[in-house]
């Protein structure tokens, strides 16, 4: 009988710590989700120039006729701006 209610406190105590962490795990990582007005932190763009992806945040960028461009550096900024106005000066 000591057995039995042995394992049944056993048994108890195993579903209330895998429920406590299973909890503790979903409220860590509620940080990386998109923020509640449906935003995220950060994307992904692609260098128009070099065709290099890299963190948005972390890019220069420039309004080129209305339209916002995204640079992995200046140099590529640059270089696409040079190549941009020689093209329409042709």
């Amino acid at each position: 009988m000591r057995l039995l209610i042995l394992a049944g406190l056993i048994f108890l105590l195993y579903r209330t710590v895998k429920k406590w962490m299973a909890t503790d795990f979903l409220s860590q990582r509620t940080d990386t989700f998109p923020k509640a007005n449906g935003q995220l932190d950060d994307l992904m763009v692609q260098d128009p120039y070099c065709g290099t992806f890299f963190l948005k945040s972390e890019g220069v960028e420039i309004r080129l006729d209305g339209k916002p461009l995204h640079f992995c550096g200046t140099k590529c900024r640059d270089d696409y701006l040079k190549q941009h106005t020689q093209e329409h000066v042709s």
